[in-house]
Protein backbone atom coordinates (compact mmCIF):
# COMPACT_ATOMS: atom_id res chain seq x y z
CA UNK A 1 0.00 0.00 0.00
CA UNK A 2 1.35 3.50 -1.01
CA UNK A 3 2.74 5.49 1.75
CA UNK A 4 0.94 8.62 1.95
CA UNK A 5 2.18 12.20 2.46
CA UNK A 6 -0.44 12.94 5.26
CA UNK A 7 0.90 10.45 7.25
CA UNK A 8 3.59 13.10 9.02
CA UNK A 9 1.81 16.22 7.50
CA UNK A 10 1.67 19.49 10.04
CA UNK A 11 -2.21 20.74 10.47
CA UNK A 12 -1.70 23.23 7.23
CA UNK A 13 0.12 23.80 3.96
CA UNK A 14 3.03 25.48 4.70
CA UNK A 15 4.09 26.63 1.50
CA UNK A 16 4.57 30.80 1.67
CA UNK A 17 2.10 32.52 -0.10
CA UNK A 18 2.59 36.60 -1.44
CA UNK A 19 2.34 37.84 2.06
CA UNK A 20 4.93 35.74 3.41
CA UNK A 21 2.57 33.37 5.68
CA UNK A 22 1.91 29.64 5.23
CA UNK A 23 -0.75 28.73 2.69
CA UNK A 24 -2.82 26.94 5.67
CA UNK A 25 -5.32 25.32 3.49
CA UNK A 26 -5.71 21.05 4.16
CA UNK A 27 -3.38 18.72 3.14
CA UNK A 28 -3.58 16.74 0.27
CA UNK A 29 -3.53 13.01 0.71
CA UNK A 30 -0.78 12.86 -2.15
CA UNK A 31 1.72 9.73 -2.16
CA UNK A 32 5.21 10.30 -0.97
CA UNK A 33 7.05 10.26 -3.98
CA UNK A 34 4.89 13.19 -5.57
CA UNK A 35 5.64 16.00 -3.21
CA UNK A 36 8.84 16.58 -1.51
CA UNK A 37 6.64 17.93 1.56
CA UNK A 38 3.30 17.39 2.32
CA UNK A 39 1.09 20.05 0.76
CA UNK A 40 -2.31 21.37 -0.12
CA UNK A 41 -4.65 20.66 -3.08
CA UNK A 42 -3.46 23.85 -4.87
CA UNK A 43 0.22 23.36 -4.52
CA UNK A 44 0.76 19.49 -5.11
CA UNK A 45 1.74 17.85 -8.04
CA UNK A 46 -0.38 14.79 -7.68
CA UNK A 47 -1.79 14.05 -11.31
CA UNK A 48 -4.46 12.52 -9.64
CA UNK A 49 -5.81 15.45 -7.79
CA UNK A 50 -9.62 16.29 -8.22
CA UNK A 51 -9.53 18.72 -11.32
CA UNK A 52 -13.37 19.82 -9.82
CA UNK A 53 -11.82 20.69 -6.71
CA UNK A 54 -8.76 22.53 -7.52
CA UNK A 55 -10.79 24.67 -10.24
CA UNK A 56 -13.79 25.47 -7.39
CA UNK A 57 -10.91 26.74 -5.52
CA UNK A 58 -9.94 28.83 -8.57
CA UNK A 59 -13.52 29.99 -9.18
CA UNK A 60 -13.73 31.37 -5.38
CA UNK A 61 -10.88 33.33 -5.28
CA UNK A 62 -11.84 34.95 -7.95
CA UNK A 63 -15.62 35.35 -6.62
CA UNK A 64 -13.52 36.51 -3.38
CA UNK A 65 -15.20 33.87 -1.72
CA UNK A 66 -12.28 31.55 -0.60
CA UNK A 67 -11.53 31.48 3.05
CA UNK A 68 -8.18 30.80 2.74
CA UNK A 69 -7.51 33.76 0.28
CA UNK A 70 -6.21 36.30 2.81
CA UNK A 71 -4.60 39.48 0.33
CA UNK A 72 -7.65 41.97 -0.15
CA UNK A 73 -5.89 43.67 -3.14
CA UNK A 74 -4.87 40.77 -5.24
CA UNK A 75 -5.14 37.36 -6.37
CA UNK A 76 -2.73 35.05 -4.64
CA UNK A 77 -1.78 31.78 -6.88
CA UNK A 78 1.86 31.85 -6.00
CA UNK A 79 3.49 28.53 -6.10
CA UNK A 80 0.14 27.01 -7.71
CA UNK A 81 0.15 23.95 -9.72
CA UNK A 82 -2.27 24.09 -12.47
CA UNK A 83 -2.69 20.22 -14.59
CA UNK A 84 -5.03 22.25 -16.32
CA UNK A 85 -5.81 25.91 -16.96
CA UNK A 86 -8.81 27.56 -18.87
CA UNK A 87 -8.84 30.86 -18.71
CA UNK A 88 -10.20 31.45 -21.79
CA UNK A 89 -11.81 34.86 -21.89
CA UNK A 90 -12.07 35.36 -18.23
CA UNK A 91 -11.51 38.76 -16.52
CA UNK A 92 -9.18 39.23 -13.51
CA UNK A 93 -10.73 42.92 -11.68
CA UNK A 94 -7.82 43.10 -9.56
CA UNK A 95 -4.20 42.40 -9.80
CA UNK A 96 -2.96 39.08 -10.66
CA UNK A 97 0.14 36.97 -8.79
CA UNK A 98 0.94 33.55 -10.60
CA UNK A 99 4.64 34.16 -9.35
CA UNK A 100 6.30 30.71 -9.29
CA UNK A 101 3.61 28.72 -10.69
CA UNK A 102 4.17 25.80 -12.38
CA UNK A 103 1.45 24.43 -15.35
CA UNK A 104 1.65 21.29 -16.46
CA UNK A 105 -0.64 21.28 -19.38
CA UNK A 106 -1.09 23.59 -21.75
CA UNK A 107 -2.26 27.50 -20.09
CA UNK A 108 -4.76 28.70 -22.18
CA UNK A 109 -5.26 32.74 -21.44
CA UNK A 110 -6.18 33.40 -24.96
CA UNK A 111 -8.99 36.26 -24.79
CA UNK A 112 -8.26 36.84 -20.74
CA UNK A 113 -8.67 40.65 -19.96
CA UNK A 114 -6.22 41.50 -16.58
CA UNK A 115 -7.54 45.18 -15.40
CA UNK A 116 -4.90 45.50 -13.11
CA UNK A 117 -1.14 44.10 -13.19
CA UNK A 118 -0.66 40.68 -14.32
CA UNK A 119 2.55 39.06 -12.49
CA UNK A 120 3.89 35.52 -13.36
CA UNK A 121 7.48 35.95 -12.11
CA UNK A 122 9.94 37.07 -9.39
CA UNK A 123 13.51 39.34 -9.56
CA UNK A 124 15.91 39.87 -6.84
CA UNK A 125 18.71 42.91 -8.09
CA UNK A 126 21.60 43.23 -5.92
CA UNK A 127 25.52 43.86 -6.46
CA UNK A 128 25.25 48.04 -8.17
CA UNK A 129 27.71 49.75 -9.63
CA UNK A 130 27.81 53.59 -9.66
CA UNK A 131 28.71 55.61 -12.11
CA UNK A 132 27.83 59.40 -11.38
CA UNK A 133 23.90 59.34 -11.30
CA UNK A 134 23.60 56.40 -13.41
CA UNK A 135 23.25 52.79 -11.58
CA UNK A 136 24.24 49.67 -13.44
CA UNK A 137 22.91 46.10 -12.64
CA UNK A 138 25.44 43.96 -11.95
CA UNK A 139 23.50 40.94 -10.68
CA UNK A 140 20.17 39.85 -10.59
CA UNK A 141 18.13 36.94 -9.93
CA UNK A 142 14.70 35.86 -11.51
CA UNK A 143 12.52 32.94 -10.55
CA UNK A 144 9.65 33.32 -12.62
CA UNK A 145 6.44 31.03 -13.37
CA UNK A 146 7.11 27.75 -15.30
CA UNK A 147 4.87 26.53 -19.05
CA UNK A 148 5.60 22.99 -19.30
CA UNK A 149 3.93 22.35 -22.01
CA UNK A 150 2.43 25.46 -24.52
CA UNK A 151 1.27 28.70 -23.24
CA UNK A 152 -1.65 30.66 -25.19
CA UNK A 153 -2.01 34.40 -24.77
CA UNK A 154 -3.46 35.24 -27.85
CA UNK A 155 -5.65 37.94 -27.72
CA UNK A 156 -4.69 38.42 -24.34
CA UNK A 157 -5.20 42.14 -22.92
CA UNK A 158 -2.76 43.37 -20.36
CA UNK A 159 -4.44 46.91 -19.21
CA UNK A 160 -1.56 47.57 -16.78
CA UNK A 161 2.05 46.24 -16.40
CA UNK A 162 3.11 42.39 -17.36
CA UNK A 163 5.93 41.15 -15.15
CA UNK A 164 7.50 37.60 -16.79
CA UNK A 165 10.53 37.76 -14.92
CA UNK A 166 12.30 34.94 -15.13
CA UNK A 167 9.12 33.05 -16.87
CA UNK A 168 9.68 29.62 -18.57
CA UNK A 169 8.34 28.54 -21.70
CA UNK A 170 9.25 24.48 -22.59
CA UNK A 171 7.12 25.04 -25.46
CA UNK A 172 5.14 27.02 -27.59
CA UNK A 173 4.82 30.51 -26.39
CA UNK A 174 1.87 32.75 -27.91
CA UNK A 175 1.53 36.12 -27.76
CA UNK A 176 -0.20 36.58 -30.85
CA UNK A 177 -1.98 40.43 -31.15
CA UNK A 178 -1.46 40.28 -27.65
CA UNK A 179 -1.72 44.10 -26.14
CA UNK A 180 0.66 45.01 -23.58
CA UNK A 181 -1.07 48.65 -22.69
CA UNK A 182 1.72 49.60 -20.09
CA UNK A 183 4.44 46.71 -21.85
CA UNK A 184 5.85 43.72 -20.71
CA UNK A 185 8.62 42.78 -18.57
CA UNK A 186 10.26 39.47 -20.09
CA UNK A 187 13.90 39.81 -18.13
CA UNK A 188 15.39 36.97 -17.02
CA UNK A 189 12.38 35.00 -19.52
CA UNK A 190 13.30 31.49 -20.63
CA UNK A 191 11.55 30.78 -24.36
CA UNK A 192 13.02 27.23 -25.07
CA UNK A 193 10.88 26.74 -28.61
CA UNK A 194 8.76 28.62 -30.54
CA UNK A 195 7.80 32.58 -29.30
CA UNK A 196 5.16 34.34 -31.30
CA UNK A 197 4.77 38.09 -31.02
CA UNK A 198 2.73 38.41 -34.00
CA UNK A 199 0.53 41.68 -34.51
CA UNK A 200 1.39 42.05 -30.53
CA UNK A 201 0.96 45.57 -29.11
CA UNK A 202 3.25 47.05 -26.60
CA UNK A 203 1.75 50.59 -25.64
CA UNK A 204 -1.34 52.28 -26.23
CA UNK A 205 -2.66 54.24 -29.30
CA UNK A 206 -1.27 57.01 -30.66
CA UNK A 207 -4.68 59.05 -30.27
CA UNK A 208 -4.52 58.93 -26.79
CA UNK A 209 -2.83 61.31 -24.58
CA UNK A 210 0.24 59.48 -23.91
CA UNK A 211 3.13 60.79 -21.63
CA UNK A 212 6.54 60.17 -23.41
CA UNK A 213 7.90 59.82 -20.10
CA UNK A 214 5.65 56.65 -19.11
CA UNK A 215 5.40 55.08 -22.23
CA UNK A 216 5.10 51.44 -22.45
CA UNK A 217 8.14 49.19 -22.79
CA UNK A 218 8.96 45.36 -23.83
CA UNK A 219 11.89 45.00 -21.56
CA UNK A 220 13.50 41.61 -23.10
CA UNK A 221 16.57 42.27 -20.79
CA UNK A 222 18.94 38.93 -19.91
CA UNK A 223 15.69 36.66 -22.00
CA UNK A 224 17.16 33.68 -23.20
CA UNK A 225 15.95 32.39 -26.86
CA UNK A 226 17.17 29.18 -27.26
CA UNK A 227 15.95 28.64 -30.09
CA UNK A 228 15.97 32.50 -31.25
CA UNK A 229 15.14 31.49 -35.21
CA UNK A 230 11.66 30.70 -33.75
CA UNK A 231 10.82 34.00 -31.92
CA UNK A 232 9.29 35.99 -34.75
CA UNK A 233 8.07 39.80 -34.13
CA UNK A 234 5.96 40.38 -37.19
CA UNK A 235 3.72 43.46 -37.49
CA UNK A 236 4.74 44.44 -33.73
CA UNK A 237 3.34 47.70 -33.06
CA UNK A 238 1.75 48.65 -36.04
CA UNK A 239 0.15 52.53 -37.36
CA UNK A 240 -2.04 53.96 -34.72
CA UNK A 241 -0.17 52.99 -31.49
CA UNK A 242 2.74 53.82 -29.61
CA UNK A 243 6.05 53.00 -31.73
CA UNK A 244 8.02 49.92 -30.16
CA UNK A 245 10.24 50.76 -27.68
CA UNK A 246 12.55 47.70 -26.39
CA UNK A 247 15.24 46.68 -24.61
CA UNK A 248 17.42 43.73 -25.72
CA UNK A 249 20.28 43.63 -23.13
CA UNK A 250 21.94 40.59 -22.82
CA UNK A 251 19.32 39.14 -25.19
CA UNK A 252 20.21 36.65 -28.11
CA UNK A 253 18.60 38.81 -31.47
CA UNK A 254 21.34 37.59 -34.09
CA UNK A 255 18.57 34.97 -35.96
CA UNK A 256 15.10 36.40 -34.14
CA UNK A 257 12.92 37.12 -37.13
CA UNK A 258 11.87 40.89 -37.32
CA UNK A 259 9.32 41.79 -39.70
CA UNK A 260 7.43 45.24 -40.48
CA UNK A 261 8.23 46.49 -36.91
CA UNK A 262 7.37 49.78 -36.20
CA UNK A 263 10.39 50.61 -34.25
CA UNK A 264 10.46 53.80 -32.10
CA UNK A 265 12.48 56.43 -33.62
CA UNK A 266 14.69 59.56 -32.49
CA UNK A 267 17.00 61.87 -34.49
CA UNK A 268 16.27 60.04 -37.78
CA UNK A 269 16.95 56.74 -36.57
CA UNK A 270 15.49 53.62 -34.70
CA UNK A 271 16.79 53.80 -31.23
CA UNK A 272 17.31 50.77 -27.93
CA UNK A 273 15.40 52.06 -25.05
CA UNK A 274 18.44 50.70 -23.52
CA UNK A 275 20.44 53.42 -25.33
CA UNK A 276 17.73 56.10 -23.72
CA UNK A 277 17.74 55.04 -20.42
CA UNK A 278 21.36 55.37 -20.41
CA UNK A 279 21.21 59.14 -21.77
CA UNK A 280 18.62 59.83 -19.19
CA UNK A 281 20.91 58.35 -16.27
CA UNK A 282 17.91 55.63 -15.08
CA UNK A 283 19.31 53.90 -12.22
CA UNK A 284 18.54 50.36 -13.86
CA UNK A 285 20.18 51.35 -16.87
CA UNK A 286 22.33 49.22 -18.75
CA UNK A 287 26.48 49.70 -19.11
CA UNK A 288 27.33 51.20 -22.66
CA UNK A 289 29.25 48.13 -23.63
CA UNK A 290 26.13 45.80 -22.76
CA UNK A 291 24.25 48.07 -24.91
CA UNK A 292 26.93 48.41 -27.68
CA UNK A 293 26.66 44.15 -27.81
CA UNK A 294 22.86 44.45 -28.46
CA UNK A 295 23.69 46.77 -30.96
CA UNK A 296 25.92 44.65 -33.02
CA UNK A 297 23.86 41.62 -32.51
CA UNK A 298 20.93 43.78 -34.11
CA UNK A 299 23.32 44.80 -37.21
CA UNK A 300 24.12 41.24 -37.87
CA UNK A 301 20.21 40.18 -37.94
CA UNK A 302 19.46 43.30 -40.35
CA UNK A 303 22.08 42.54 -42.62
CA UNK A 304 21.10 39.48 -42.98
CA UNK A 305 17.78 40.40 -43.73
CA UNK A 306 18.29 43.31 -46.14
CA UNK A 307 17.36 45.29 -43.68
CA UNK A 308 20.34 47.39 -44.51
CA UNK A 309 18.31 51.04 -43.39
CA UNK A 310 18.10 49.42 -39.88
CA UNK A 311 21.58 47.78 -39.91
CA UNK A 312 22.72 51.73 -40.52
CA UNK A 313 20.77 52.74 -37.55
CA UNK A 314 22.13 50.34 -35.41
CA UNK A 315 25.41 50.94 -36.37
CA UNK A 316 24.92 54.62 -35.24
CA UNK A 317 23.75 53.59 -32.12
CA UNK A 318 27.06 51.31 -31.45
CA UNK A 319 29.60 53.96 -32.53
CA UNK A 320 27.31 56.27 -29.75
CA UNK A 321 27.78 54.00 -27.07
CA UNK A 322 31.70 54.01 -27.98
CA UNK A 323 31.64 57.97 -28.07
CA UNK A 324 29.71 58.17 -24.71
CA UNK A 325 31.29 55.79 -22.94
CA UNK A 326 33.59 56.52 -20.21
CA UNK A 327 36.47 53.86 -20.65
CA UNK A 328 37.24 55.15 -23.89
CA UNK A 329 37.88 58.79 -23.04
CA UNK A 330 41.02 60.44 -23.49
CA UNK A 331 43.48 59.04 -20.87
CA UNK A 332 40.29 57.08 -19.08
CA UNK A 333 42.44 55.04 -17.11
CA UNK A 334 44.03 58.15 -14.80
CA UNK A 335 40.89 60.88 -15.46
CA UNK A 336 38.36 58.24 -14.48
CA UNK A 337 37.81 59.49 -11.05
CA UNK A 338 37.58 63.17 -12.83
CA UNK A 339 35.32 62.61 -15.58
CA UNK A 340 32.71 60.89 -13.01
CA UNK A 341 33.32 63.86 -10.38
CA UNK A 342 33.11 66.62 -12.84
CA UNK A 343 30.45 66.93 -15.64
CA UNK A 344 31.70 69.27 -17.71
CA UNK A 345 35.21 67.34 -18.27
CA UNK A 346 33.06 64.71 -18.83
CA UNK A 347 31.04 66.58 -21.49
CA UNK A 348 34.79 67.06 -22.97
CA UNK A 349 35.66 63.41 -23.14
CA UNK A 350 32.56 62.87 -25.20
CA UNK A 351 33.10 65.55 -27.97
CA UNK A 352 36.76 65.77 -27.93
CA UNK A 353 37.83 62.22 -29.64
CA UNK A 354 38.26 60.58 -32.90
CA UNK A 355 34.66 59.12 -32.69
CA UNK A 356 33.29 62.40 -32.50
CA UNK A 357 35.03 63.86 -35.33
CA UNK A 358 33.85 60.90 -37.04
CA UNK A 359 30.42 61.67 -35.92
CA UNK A 360 30.88 65.18 -37.04
CA UNK A 361 31.63 64.53 -40.59
CA UNK A 362 30.02 61.69 -41.77
CA UNK A 363 27.68 60.53 -38.93
CA UNK A 364 29.75 57.12 -38.29
CA UNK A 365 29.89 56.63 -42.20
CA UNK A 366 25.68 56.31 -42.73
CA UNK A 367 24.99 60.05 -43.47
CA UNK A 368 26.08 61.00 -47.13
CA UNK A 369 24.26 64.27 -47.19
CA UNK A 370 26.40 65.12 -44.26
CA UNK A 371 29.37 63.86 -45.23
CA UNK A 372 28.67 66.11 -48.58
CA UNK A 373 28.09 69.11 -46.55
CA UNK A 374 31.02 68.92 -44.32
CA UNK A 375 33.19 68.62 -47.76
CA UNK A 376 31.53 71.59 -48.99
CA UNK A 377 32.11 73.58 -45.72
CA UNK A 378 36.15 72.75 -45.70
CA UNK A 379 36.59 73.84 -49.69
CA UNK A 380 34.95 77.43 -48.77
CA UNK A 381 37.15 77.38 -45.25
CA UNK A 382 40.08 76.46 -47.25
CA UNK A 383 39.02 79.15 -49.94
CA UNK A 384 38.88 82.10 -47.34
CA UNK A 385 41.72 80.82 -45.86
CA UNK A 386 44.00 80.91 -48.94
CA UNK A 387 42.57 84.16 -49.41
CA UNK A 388 43.57 85.83 -46.19
CA UNK A 389 47.27 84.31 -46.38
CA UNK A 390 47.33 85.29 -50.01
CA UNK A 391 47.89 84.01 -53.27
CA UNK A 392 48.94 85.23 -56.53
CA UNK A 393 48.52 84.44 -60.14
CA UNK A 394 50.77 81.77 -61.53
CA UNK A 395 52.71 83.60 -64.30
CA UNK A 396 52.46 81.16 -67.03
CA UNK A 397 48.68 79.90 -66.58
CA UNK A 398 45.90 82.01 -67.31
CA UNK A 399 44.19 82.82 -64.07
CA UNK A 400 41.21 84.39 -65.52
CA UNK A 401 38.24 85.94 -63.38
CA UNK A 402 35.81 83.69 -62.89
CA UNK A 403 35.34 83.58 -59.40
CA UNK A 404 37.65 84.51 -56.08
CA UNK A 405 41.55 83.51 -56.35
CA UNK A 406 40.75 81.74 -52.93
CA UNK A 407 38.25 79.23 -54.06
CA UNK A 408 39.91 78.59 -57.16
CA UNK A 409 43.47 77.50 -55.76
CA UNK A 410 41.48 75.62 -53.23
CA UNK A 411 39.58 73.52 -55.73
CA UNK A 412 42.70 72.92 -58.15
CA UNK A 413 44.91 71.77 -55.19
CA UNK A 414 42.71 68.99 -53.98
CA UNK A 415 41.85 68.33 -57.72
CA UNK A 416 45.86 67.51 -58.01
CA UNK A 417 45.99 70.19 -61.09
CA UNK A 418 49.45 71.08 -62.60
CA UNK A 419 50.63 73.83 -62.70
CA UNK A 420 47.91 75.48 -60.94
CA UNK A 421 46.52 78.89 -61.87
CA UNK A 422 47.23 80.51 -58.76
CA UNK A 423 50.22 80.02 -56.16
CA UNK A 424 50.56 80.44 -52.28
CA UNK A 425 52.79 83.30 -51.79
CA UNK A 426 54.62 82.19 -48.14
CA UNK A 427 55.61 79.03 -46.25
CA UNK A 428 51.44 79.46 -44.47
CA UNK A 429 49.89 79.22 -48.04
CA UNK A 430 51.96 75.83 -48.76
CA UNK A 431 50.90 74.37 -45.71
CA UNK A 432 47.58 74.58 -45.99
CA UNK A 433 47.61 73.48 -49.08
CA UNK A 434 49.39 70.03 -47.40
CA UNK A 435 46.51 70.46 -44.72
CA UNK A 436 43.68 70.54 -47.27
CA UNK A 437 44.99 67.61 -49.27
CA UNK A 438 45.14 65.52 -46.55
CA UNK A 439 41.69 66.46 -44.88
CA UNK A 440 39.37 67.07 -47.97
CA UNK A 441 40.48 63.75 -49.48
CA UNK A 442 39.89 61.84 -46.06
CA UNK A 443 36.15 63.81 -46.52
CA UNK A 444 35.43 62.69 -50.12
CA UNK A 445 36.33 58.98 -48.75
CA UNK A 446 33.66 59.18 -46.05
CA UNK A 447 31.31 60.48 -48.66
CA UNK A 448 31.73 57.83 -50.82
CA UNK A 449 31.63 55.50 -48.14
CA UNK A 450 28.58 56.71 -47.02
CA UNK A 451 27.01 56.83 -50.25
CA UNK A 452 28.04 53.04 -50.62
CA UNK A 453 26.24 51.84 -47.19
CA UNK A 454 23.65 53.76 -48.00
CA UNK A 455 22.59 52.50 -51.45
CA UNK A 456 23.86 48.54 -50.87
CA UNK A 457 21.53 46.39 -52.16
Amino acid sequence: MVELAQQSAPTGCPVPMSDGKPCGRQIHPAPSDVDKQPVCLMHSRDQRKDAKAFRGAIDAILLRTSVFHRPQDHFDFRYFVFHETNFRGVTFAEKAFFGEASFIQEADFSGATFTQEANFGVAMFSDWTNFGKTRFIKEAIFTGAKFIQGASFVMTTFSQGAFFWGAEFTQRADFSIATFSHGADFRGATFANIASFDGAIFGRRASEDIDVSSSAIADFRFAKFLMPNEVIFSQANQEGHEKLRVRFVGCSTETVRFEDVNWHRENGRMVLQDELDLRANLEEASRHEQIAIAYRRLINNFEKSRSYDLAEDCAIGLMEMKRLDPAKFLFAGRLGPCYEKWPWLRWVGEHVSVTNLYRLASNYGSSYVRAFGVLALLLLAFALLFTLSGVSPNPSRNAGALAPAGLIHAVEVVTFQSPTRYVAGNGLGWMLEQVERLLVAAQVALFLLALRRRFRR
